[in-house]
């Protein structure tokens, strides 16, 4: 027996995305370089390629239910990325609950409710 449901909190969409948004400070002629370099690094110390590394891709093939919270003000994971997860989940059974006020880690404990609808959702889906 598989999961019956997920629980998501401030994920991503692919680690390309991540590398490009860590980047976005610095003058685009940089980008490129920068993330083939970080991809060889990976690459080499972990045996594994960035392009693989891609939670979106996954996620269109995930037909249970889903609930997703994000931070708005997370600066570890774009708010975009946690989005572009949640909107690749092809099943009509999900939820997505952005965080105004939080941050990457901290969501759970920000004023907005999170807890109930997490609770609920996990109780109906038990």
């Amino acid at each position: 027996m598989g999961f019956q449901s997920l629980v998501i909190q401030s994920s991503f969409d692919r680690a390309d995305t991540i590398l490009k948004d860590r980047l976005s400070g610095m003058p685009k002629i940089f980008h490129r370089p920068l993330i083939a370099y970080f991809g060889f690094l990976i690459k080499l110390r972990a045996d594994i390629d960035v392009r693989d590394i891609s939670p979106v891709t996954v996620a269109k093939t995930i037909n249970i239910p889903v609930i997703q919270f994000h931070g708005e003000q997370d600066t570890t994971i774009p708010f975009a990325s946690g989005q572009a997860l949640y909107q690749a989940y092809p099943n009509k059974d999900k939820t997505f609950i952005p965080v105004p006020d939080g941050k990457h880690n901290d969501s759970l404990n920000k004023s907005t409710l999170v807890y109930a609808p997490v609770i609920s959702f996990i109780l109906q889906h038990l």
